[in-house]
């Protein structure tokens, strides 16, 4: 009785070990996930798009201040939440574009060809404007090349088995 007492209390310490180790895990990811959505380089080349766009007149810097204010909105909204639906990522991912289009001009091509039934579909916040982001990290984004980002649905999942999106 004894010993099965002990090994109980070994097992049981086990387990909050591992669920202790889990709950860090989580808070890690939950604040890299906060560094990335707040990225000061996006903040920076926001504003610098914004004073040119200020300096030269341009009609467009009322809606861009509008569409900066919203995305950092929904940043502030979505980080509290562990999935949201596609249709309000889409919302953020909109913003997003907006401001970047601002920047690029005609260099940055999105096209969207999700259809209807998977905006219900539920995901973790800035899952799609981070994949975007990285599209626009890593690629040439001009006039003379433009980068063409395309949104659709697959049918199957990353190794090829249908059934997954």
């Amino acid at each position: 009785m004894f010993l099965h007492l002990l090994q109980q209390n070994h097992e049981n310490q086990h387990v909050s070990m591992e669920l202790e180790r889990t709950r860090t895990d989580h808070l890690s990811a939950q604040y890299e996930l906060l560094k990335q959505q707040v990225n000061p380089h996006f903040l920076f080349n926001s504003l610098n798009t914004l004073k040119a766009m200020v300096e030269s007149g341009e009609e467009e810097a009322i809606p861009f201040i509008i569409k900066l204010s919203n995305f950092y909105r929904y940043t502030l909204e979505s980080r509290k939440l562990d999935l949201i639906h596609v249709r309000e990522e889409m919302d953020i991912l909109c913003a997003y574009l907006f401001l970047q289009k601002a920047r690029f001009e005609d260099g940055l091509m999105f096209h969207n060809e999700l259809p209807p039934a998977v905006m219900d579909t539920l995901l973790p916040p800035f899952t799609l404007q981070l994949l975007v982001e990285n599209c626009i990290k890593h690629n040439v984004v001009s006039l003379d090349k433009p980068l063409h980002i395309r949104l659709y649905e697959s049918g199957e999942d990353s190794c090829g088995e249908p059934g997954a999106t």
